[in-house]
């Protein structure tokens, strides 16, 4: 990774969402914006401190989990979604990870066309768009359109480290760099909070963050390369949802 400005740090301070909620930290949002100023040269030495060492902060891998019914019986806990939320100040250093990831991956051709998740100008509308004019193409030349529709439950928990970091080797993420994102994923732990009340610490042994900026684009990573599988099919892949049309 490169090393980081003040000036970088400032702005991305500057550009909090200041309704955001406060981790375990009790860092307010709205502070942190505030002191911009002053903070911002203290931020840059340990984010560059980071990425010399290669090393995550452990106090950045602590999460307050608050369970969102979603419906169905209120005494099935599958019935819940997990809301993570981190320190603000490891998402601010997360932004510049990911910015650098994404680009080598973006100036490296590494990233699939038929993937649309977590990508800028991309969304769910373009893989709809991209999916529906394929099936219209075949339609018109009076073939027949065959789609399996996939949806992962809990996909961004059950990602393998393992895999998830040799992929990363594979796409050519130098040794230190596979030694940060080792630190990043590895070790990292979490609180239920629920009515006010935290539960004991609770060790995470797989999956990648939820409730963070470098989460998405590490799961991206895991099932990008579906379409090296597939010989006539044509896949659309958004997040944890892929259609297979053929």
């Amino acid at each position: 990774m490169k090393s980081l400005t003040v000036y970088a740090v400032y702005k991305k301070l500057k550009a909090i969402n200041e309704r955001k909620a406060a981790d375990l930290d009790k860092i307010p949002c709205k502070h942190l914006r505030i002191a911009a100023e002053i903070v911002a040269p203290s931020l840059t030495q340990i984010f560059n401190k980071t990425i010399s060492t290669s090393v995550f902060p452990t106090d950045w891998k602590l999460a307050r989990v608050t369970p969102i019914f979603k419906k169905g019986k209120k005494d099935d806990m599958n019935n819940y979604r997990p809301i993570s939320v981190i320190s603000v100040v490891a998402k601010i250093f997360e932004k510049f990870t990911f910015e650098q990831l994404y680009e080598y991956l973006n100036n490296n051709n590494l990233i699939f066309a038929s993937q649309s998740g977590f990508r800028s100008l991309h969304s769910t509308l373009t893989a709809l768009i991209e999916a529906t004019d394929n099936w219209s193409i075949n339609i018109d030349k009076g073939l027949l359109n065959g789609v399996i529709f996939i949806d992962l439950k809990k996909a961004f928990d059950t990602i393998d480290h393992t895999i998830l970091l040799r992929k990363l080797r594979i796409y050519g993420v130098d040794e230190n760099g596979i030694k940060f994102f080792e630190s990043y994923i590895s070790n990292r732990s979490q609180r239920c909070c629920v009515n006010g009340e935290l539960s004991e610490t609770a060790k995470i042994t797989c999956g990648v963050p939820q409730g963070s900026n470098l989460g998405p684009l590490l799961f991206l990573n895991i099932h990008n390369d579906l379409p090296n599988c597939l010989d006539r099919a044509s896949p659309r892949m958004f997040a944890d949802d892929t259609n297979i049309a053929s």
